[in-house]
């Protein structure tokens, strides 16, 4: 495998069609190999992200006894991807909570930074609750726009306001963020969001994989 973890493999691969399906072969292996896309083939322990160059190796399917289906051997070229403990990656803030960092890999796969593989010298937690603290510290609003907003955000409550619910949800929702000790600089400001992080760990459960990260 790569440094990215993108390889190239030619397999061979014998595909089981229906006999209804065995005038017409090409569709049938081109749907089986479809499901595999985007998942994780434990034969390969790779995730299969594309095909190409199918290749029957025979002229005519197998038939077994009196099965209603049709054996048919192939040859195909796969596209694949498969992250590595020590693997150096980037990718794309996602989430954030106090116990990790959400990150999407390629656009396509999620991974995460647990808070006990975030080094608390470098960077901490800030709630919510203390962003807002600091806000109101440094506000210059005056008392009477203070009291308006709360009187409005007290009438919302009241009414059941449908745009109040939903910020009640984006409050409960938007716990805090991850910043840069030194500078209170908040991590998704950083690199336009994308951060770099060492793969430690990878969990394989079924068809899907689990990227555990270390900054």
């Amino acid at each position: 495998a790569s440094k990215t973890g993108f390889s190239t493999k030619v397999v061979s691969y014998k595909v089981v069609l229906p006999a209804s399906r065995a005038g017409e072969p090409l569709n049938g292996v081109r749907e089986q190999l479809n499901w595999m896309l985007a998942k994780y083939v434990p034969q390969l322990d790779s995730i299969v992200l594309s095909y190409s160059n199918i290749r029957f190796l025979e002229e005519s399917g197998t038939m077994l006894n009196e099965s209603p289906f049709v054996i048919f051997p192939i040859m195909v070229q796969l596209l694949t991807w498969m992250p590595q403990p020590g693997m150096v990656i980037t990718g794309t803030i996602n989430m954030q909570s106090s116990d990790h960092i959400g990150v999407l890999l390629y656009n396509t796969f999620n991974a995460s930074i647990p808070a006990e593989r975030i080094p608390r010298g470098t960077y901490k937690w800030v709630s919510s609750a203390e962003r807002n603290a600091i806000a109101d510290t440094l506000s210059t609003a005056d008392d009477a726009d203070a009291l308006e907003e709360s009187e409005e955000a007290e009438h919302k409550e009241q009414t059941g306001d449908e745009n109040a619910n939903e910020g009640e949800f984006q409050a409960e929702t938007s716990l805090g963020e991850w910043v840069l000790r030194d500078t209170e600089e908040a991590l998704v400001s950083v690199n336009g969001g994308m951060i770099t992080f060492t793969i430690v760990d990878v969990i394989k459960m079924n068809d899907l994989i689990s990227v555990v990260g270390s900054l």
